[in-house]
């Protein structure tokens, strides 16, 4: 390890109160464990099973809950003898070893995990809710920073188990442990409150997209059924149609491992587009090799809407980005689709919208298919059922909808920052009362 890795790993303990010590997890723990998985072709390690057995996604679930206490998967007793999972006690603190590398929670009850954890079983001069702070506070980023591996990073057991925490005597890390409860909940109630209000936001924002792509923007308009749930009533001088009426759809296959190679291209990737509402000249695209005629065939013009066409999470798919701004050779790369205007009176700003709509993408989240990756076909694309304005209109709600968008986006970054800025002072509270800088005494409230 570098010697700048070691600094970070100790400039922490610096300067500790006189009557705190430093001393490695292995000795202040009665025991540090992982986890483990059982086959799960063998039914008996898993049907009935009663015991609690967390997974990645149990803590992704419970993102904001400092304890655990249940776990969408149970095992048996056999699956627990016959693995190398190890039920683990009530006030074990429970840290992520892989995925979310540094993550922490504490076991509400007797409980036990997979192989993606590492699991510290505190002794008597250790609380867990101190130790779940000193992961909060430096620990779990140290370990994100020091991870290692080929298929994917890990912070070994060997290595959780070796770095040394700041340890003042238990009582002292009692009234620590609880007037950091009291403040980190008052602080943990505000990020909430601000949180919800952008979900809030954006449940308005979808609702307005939902009604201006298919009412338009004159609200005394004469209506007409189209009898289609997802759409519902349209104005009466609209009329439906099904994307391949009115767009051309061509799934991407371009071969960017080609050794036939004629020229330096760039592709817009599915990150691109799933990150972006925009496709713009300011995004680093990927670069890459290709045949000229897969250049002109993938080649994206201005106007064109990109969409994800397949993913390992159905939610994922007919994500929609907007062409704005296109570079020389910029192609469209793997897992997305182009869907491009073939007649005059139609605009992909419109169609943008149109997919942003979730009763619209509905209908393709319903044809999607896979089991361990999903994806929609060429065929789904096409067949989808959009409201269509006359072009004049089309243009207009894009309009609007656009300036809304950027007035949301500006309330929802202001929100955003204010919950970065909270979350950023709690963990330098958090910071300054695990190592001693903010000295904490029985009964005054804090300092």
């Amino acid at each position: 390890m570098s010697l700048e890795l070691r600094n970070i790993g100790t400039e922490w303990l610096n300067n500790l109160p006189e009557n705190w010590k430093k001393d490695r997890l292995k000795d202040v723990c009665e025991k540090i464990v992982g986890g483990g998985t059982p086959k799960s072709s063998v039914s008996e390690y898993w049907e009935n099973g009663n015991i609690i057995w967390i997974s990645p996604t149990d803590f992704s679930k419970q993102k904001n809950n400092k304890f655990i206490s249940d776990s969408e998967r149970k095992i048996t007793q056999l699956g627990l003898q016959k693995s190398s999972a190890t039920l683990i006690p009530k006030g074990t603190v429970i840290m992520s070893s892989r995925a979310s590398i540094g993550e922490a929670k504490i076991a509400e009850c007797d409980v036990s995990t997979n192989q993606g954890f590492v699991s510290y079983i505190p002794s008597k001069k250790l609380d867990s809710t101190y130790l779940f702070y000193i992961i909060n506070s430096h620990l779990g980023n140290y370990f994100s920073i020091i991870a290692s591996g080929t298929t994917f990073m890990e912070i070994s057991r060997r290595q959780a188990k070796l770095e040394y925490i700041p340890l003042p005597p238990i009582d002292n890390q009692m009234e620590i442990v609880n007037y950091l409860d009291k403040t980190c909940t008052n602080i943990d109630r505000t990020i909430e409150l601000k949180e919800n209000q952008i979900v809030e936001i954006n449940d308005y924002f979808y609702s307005l997209i939902h009604e201006k792509v298919t009412k338009g923007l004159n609200q005394s308009i004469k209506l007409k059924s189209t009898n289609i749930e997802c759409i519902g009533d349209i104005p009466t001088h609209w009329d439906i149609a099904k994307i391949k009426q009115k767009y051309s759809v061509i799934p991407s296959s371009v071969n960017k491992k080609s050794k036939d190679t004629e020229q330096e291209v760039q592709l817009c990737n599915y990150t691109d587009v799933y990150y972006n509402d925009y496709i713009t000249n300011d995004i680093d695209f990927m670069i890459a090799t290709a045949k000229d005629n897969e250049c002109e065939k993938f080649k994206l013009n201005i106007d064109d809407v990109i969409i994800t066409k397949d993913s390992e999470d159905p939610s994922d798919i007919a994500v929609p980005a907007l062409v704005k701004e296109v570079q020389d050779n910029l192609l469209c790369g793997y897992h997305l689709s182009m869907i491009r205007g073939k007649i005059g009176n139609v605009s992909g700003r419109y169609l943008f919208w149109l997919l942003k709509d979730k009763a619209i993408v509905s209908q393709l989240h319903r044809e999607a298919t896979g089991i361990t990756r999903w994806a929609i076909s060429q065929r789904n694309i096409k067949n989808t059922i959009i409201p269509n304005p006359p072009l004049e209109e089309q243009l207009k709600i894009a309009d609007y909808l656009e300036k809304t968008a950027d007035k949301v986006n500006k309330i929802k970054e202001k929100l955003q920052a204010q919950i970065d800025t909270l979350k950023e002072y709690r963990k330098s509270l958090i910071h300054e009362c695990v190592t001693g800088k903010k000295q904490i005494y029985k009964g005054s409230g804090g300092e």
